[in-house]
């Protein structure tokens, strides 16, 4: 996969970057590999997923600054 498409920031037009172009059979591989992951991700401890999901948090909460100014465009 190598298409893209140009993402513009809609308050002034301005180029912000460019997003992958997927095709529905990408797309179908990425729920697919969502689907099969599912019964490993089940079968760990809530403890285990908490601490996942903390740490996906706190790489969010890491980026908080530049997602919002992408956000705020």
């Amino acid at each position: 996969m190598s298409a893209t498409y140009p993402i513009h920031d809609p308050a002034d037009g301005s180029f912000v970057g460019d997003a992958p172009a997927q095709t529905a059979a990408e797309v179908d591989d990425a729920v697919r590999a969502a689907a099969d992951a599912l019964p490993a991700w089940s079968a760990r401890t809530a403890y285990d997923r908490e601490r996942v999901v903390r740490a996906a948090a706190a790489h969010v909460r890491s980026r908080a600054d530049a997602i919002g100014r992408l956000m705020a465009r």
